[in-house]
């Protein structure tokens, strides 16, 4: 299973490119097209993979920031939402922005985008408002060991400060400086509403 590429951009169309690496294989890969507008041939490329297999096919979906993958690996875990789908989906709204309307239940806003009836959008708010808070940290390119990070008391903080008002970016933002491990929980809370100030 192919979950990441690098190398060099090969050509381009209107919905692929093919990414040469330094083996001389070259793999063609679905990307956004907004992605697509803003490379260029033989530009360095680093890529994030999902790979759907098929009974007649093999295709790679590429995606510049492992945020993007994450909200593509979720919207593809909805039936009725295949790749394509999630990729349109995507290139429409963008992974943050979208993010932030399903964990406010914004049905309306899902509705806007091109492709999606009132009933696919309550069922991604359905199915991923509960799920997406969790991987909050993952989703903003955080991990545990890149940061040396308490997630789960951590995930505390972050429904605090959602709690109190604060967007989920403003609440993610705000404890990615959170490092020391001693820290309770009240104090975490005191460190990031510092943060979110600043």
């Amino acid at each position: 299973m192919i979950s990441y590429l690098e190398g060099r951009v090969k050509y381009i169309n209107q919905k692929n490119i093919c990414v040469l690496t330094s083996s001389g294989v070259g793999y063609e890969v679905q990307i956004d097209k907004n992605q697509i507008d803003h490379l260029t041939i033989d530009q360095d490329i680093q890529l994030h993979i999902y790979t759907n297999v098929k009974e007649d096919a093999l295709d790679l979906y590429g995606f510049l920031e492992r945020s993007e993958k994450i909200m593509f690996e979720q919207l593809t875990s909805i039936s009725g939402i295949g790749p394509k789908s999630a990729l349109q989906i995507l290139t429409l709204s963008g992974a943050q922005v979208l993010y932030e309307n399903v964990v406010k239940n914004n049905v309306t806003y899902l509705t806007q985008i091109s492709g999606i009836g009132k009933k696919i959008a309550e069922k991604i708010v359905l199915e991923l408002r509960d799920k997406l808070p969790k991987i909050a940290f993952e989703f903003g390119d955080i991990s545990h060991e890149n940061n040396n990070i308490n997630l789960s008391e951590n995930m505390d903080v972050f429904e605090a400060l959602k709690s109190m008002g604060y967007t989920p970016k403003e609440a993610k933002d705000a404890i990615t400086g959170i490092t020391d491990n001693t820290m309770t929980l009240e104090q975490k809370i005191k460190f990031a509403l510092k943060n979110v100030h600043n």
